[in-house]
């Protein structure tokens, strides 16, 4: 359920705001079938919901820190073992990129017409 606060945090970093539809596209699932594990992370204090956008709470922004965290620390070592030691604000910064370049491909490939043209804009 915990990396669904990651899918949070990314879209409202990448197109500024984080919507259950959008999610739910970029996932191939209808919104229904997510609807029921965000309502019980609204219920346990991770996130805010304002109809279909979601939005962290201070221990849902903790969480989704501390599994951003955690998947640098497993990214690193990976990198590590093959490249070297790269520094954390590098790596920090790959990941980020290449994390915000998959959803903008997920969201202009995976998603309606109708919600591309509402999300288009801030996803490019």
């Amino acid at each position: 359920m915990h990396g669904w606060s990651s899918e949070v945090e990314l879209h409202t970093r990448v197109v500024g705001h984080a919507g259950l539809g959008m999610i739910a596209a970029r996932r191939r699932l209808p919104p229904q079938v997510l609807l029921p594990v965000f309502d019980r992370m609204v219920d346990e204090g991770f996130l805010t919901r304002d109809g279909h956008l979601l939005s962290h709470t201070r221990a849902g922004a903790r969480e989704a820190r501390v599994i951003g965290e955690a998947w640098g620390s497993w990214l690193a070592e990976r990198v590590q073992q093959d490249l070297g030691r790269p520094s954390d604000a590098d790596l920090r910064a790959a990941v980020d990129t290449i994390a915000k370049r998959l959803l903008v491909e997920d969201l202009n490939s995976g998603l309606p017409q109708r919600t591309r043209e509402l999300t288009g804009s801030a996803a490019a």
